[in-house]
């Protein structure tokens, strides 16, 4: 049977400055729109890299899959990567995402939401979030 994962990701990030203003990234309204089959296949959902503030870049690779009964497991990482550039390769913060997404029906129609939050861990001050609401919904053969 074929899933239809749909719904949205906002992103919001800051970078910390000691001195000046502080910098922001906001992504509202990512759109997620990907049909997944229950034989294991893996579909990407977010493949981006973020950059912000001259010096700030998240990285997000995330995926999702149907498991059993038809709810779908999201997972992936994000890394937030803080230095002198936006390209830089200083890693300064992790954070693992994995969510269960459950059927939408007429006795469950609210959407699954999640929220989660990658620190820098090194230095401070700096973060990324991410805000997913998604549906996972049945599609009709």
């Amino acid at each position: 049977m074929t899933r239809h994962l749909v719904g949205g990701l906002n992103i919001h990030a800051k970078d910390d400055e000691s001195i000046g203003k502080d910098e922001f990234l906001n992504i509202p309204n990512l759109e997620i729109d990907k049909f997944l089959n229950d034989s294991g296949q893996v579909v990407t959902i977010v493949d981006g890299k973020f950059r912000w503030g001259g010096e700030c870049r998240l990285e997000a690779k995330i995926f999702a899959q149907v498991i059993s009964g038809g709810v779908i497991s999201v997972f992936g990482d994000i890394l937030l990567f803080e230095g002198t550039s936006e390209s830089t390769s200083d890693l300064d913060g992790r954070k693992s995402v994995k969510f269960e997404v459950p059927r939408t029906t007429t006795s469950n129609p609210s959407p699954t939401k999640f929220f989660v939050q990658v620190d820098n861990t090194d230095e401070g001050g700096d973060y990324g979030q991410f805000n997913f609401t998604l549906r996972n919904l049945i599609t009709e053969e």
